[in-house]
């Protein structure tokens, strides 16, 4: 308030009213004015960024623009993965993620999935490759299969659980991976009841 007891906004304070809860109540929301409002116009600033243009005042510090993030890929257990090799002649491949069936890690090509180099499988032609676990009777070894063409049927040795199909696509002097179609993506549990009756679940 000034020596003529207006405020900076320009607004008279109250000094006579037959009411004095109502003369403190206008005057506190004159003064509630007075903090809200900048020392004068000059003291606005525009800020232009990727969120719109922000109004601060002289003394306010210029908030950050937030960081961007890049999302983080969830690899799940028994992923198919592309890791076709790029160029002019490229070389398909592709990569299964570590998961259990029981308690146990499954191999591709003779190398277990939790290997610090995890196994790369070659799809040397074009055409629709099936990729399925392969494990025996004594539900003690299982492999990782991948081959074109129809999954073998359950039998009294060996029983058959898809994890998926790829599509491979000739491109330049090579082969690439066309598509991907993922059918688990979790560990699995293995029970035999019968001479060739599996049944799987999720763990």
């Amino acid at each position: 308030m000034d020596a003529k007891g207006t405020s900076r906004l320009g607004i008279r304070y109250v000094k006579e009213c037959s009411d004095p809860e109502l003369k403190l109540l206008l005057n506190q929301l004159i003064e509630m004015g007075d903090m809200l409002a900048p020392a004068n116009v000059g003291d606005v600033f525009g800020s232009v960024t990727k969120q719109g243009t922000i109004l601060r005042t002289k003394n306010q510090p210029t908030q950050p623009t937030p960081a961007t993030t890049t999302p983080v890929a969830t690899i799940l257990p028994f992923q198919i993965i592309d890791a076709t090799v790029p160029g002019t002649t490229p070389v398909a491949n592709l990569r299964v993620t570590y998961g259990l069936v029981n308690a146990i890690t499954p191999t591709l090509d003779g190398t277990s999935l939790a290997s610090a180099s995890p196994p790369v499988h070659n799809l040397p032609a074009a055409g629709t490759y099936r990729v399925y676990l392969k494990i025996d009777s004594s539900a003690s070894v299982v492999t990782v299969q991948v081959a074109i063409g129809p999954q073998p049927a359950d039998d009294a040795s060996f029983g058959y659980n898809t994890l998926g199909e790829v599509d491979v696509i000739a491109s330049g002097a090579g082969f690439v991976v066309q598509a991907i179609r993922n059918a688990k993506v979790s560990s699995l549990t293995f029970v035999r009841c019968a001479s060739a009756v599996y049944y799987w679940g999720q763990q």
